[in-house]
């Protein structure tokens, strides 16, 4: 996965490290789970830190992660300004994680000398009729401030958030073009296959920090694009968040002409059997409603 992010103000993570020992028991007993809905399925990793977050987005029995090298989408954080990220799922739970109903919501809370924080994030699938080859994810991250806002001096919350995608699209490693798009108040990325499968990424508010990934070598680039080959991309905020107060991210990934299962047609001398076997079917049902009723 990616692990080459570019970094910028961090620091307290000897702090943060710390109170991740504190939430381990809890995070030990939260297991990977799926969420579904109609042709689509996810799968999320809520604790431990050796698999992406989202390690599996299956659509139509495609996943839009599979392949070689296999990809999933990664959540990393920091705090203030040291040199570390560490994954969002490393942090200690603050309760069992929900999955249901085709939503998954996981909260977590640290907190540490001099600031405490929680993080919960929503995903929220919403599949299509099976054979579309479409699907759609929302995810939300919020992330509060819970130092209390009466205490004078209350720091603030200096939160980086990184969101690090790894797609096959379609199932299809090493063919994927990617072009990054950014823009006033969003940011968009689009990931194509030959196949003419797609997943739009639309991200907002804008992030700090927009780049492609090279995943042979795990380097980033500030180009946007189009890029072709072994590709992955990078999303960074920098957050600043007063005590009390709250910063949401929101993301929607949208796949559309993904793979399907092909309805084989029958051959023609098929088609001409079943009509003739169809049509000599009703006239001995005719028959015996005219013999009833004489």
């Amino acid at each position: 996965m990616l692990r080459n992010f570019k970094t910028k103000n961090l620091h307290r993570m000897v702090v943060v490290a710390a109170a991740l020992a504190a939430g381990t028991v809890l995070a030990a007993g939260a297991r990977a789970a799926s969420i579904t809905s109609n042709n689509s399925s996810l799968t999320i990793n809520p604790s431990g830190s050796s698999l992406p977050f989202i390690s599996n987005w299956v659509v139509d029995g495609v996943d839009q992660y599979g392949g070689s090298p296999a990809g999933g989408e990664d959540l990393l954080v920091s705090i203030g300004s040291s040199s570390g990220l560490v994954a969002l799922s490393s942090l200690p739970l603050m309760s069992s994680p929900s999955f249901s109903d085709g939503i998954a919501s996981v909260t977590y809370k640290v907190s540490g000398s001099g600031f405490a924080f929680t993080v919960a994030v929503t995903e929220m699938l919403t599949g299509e009729n099976p054979g579309s080859g479409g699907s759609g994810i929302n995810e939300t991250i919020k992330v509060t401030n819970t130092e209390s806002s009466t205490v004078a001096d209350s720091p603030l919350l200096e939160f980086n958030l990184v969101d690090g995608l790894d797609l096959n699209v379609n199932g299809t490693p090493n063919k994927n073009t990617l072009t990054l798009s950014p823009s006033i108040g969003t940011n968009t990325a689009n990931q194509t296959v030959p196949s003419g499968a797609q997943v739009n990424y639309v991200a907002a508010p804008t992030p700090n920090l927009f780049d492609t990934i090279d995943r042979t070598t795990s380097t980033s680039s500030p180009s946007l694009g189009p890029v072709t080959g072994v590709e992955g991309f990078e999303a960074r905020w920098d957050l600043s968040i007063p005590a009390g107060d709250s910063k949401i991210i929101s993301i929607d990934e949208t796949l559309t002409g993904g793979r399907t299962s092909p309805v084989v047609p029958l051959p023609n001398s098929a088609v001409a059997s079943l009509a003739t076997l169809t049509g000599l079917g009703m006239i001995r049902i005719v028959r015996r409603m005219r013999r009833t009723a004489i």
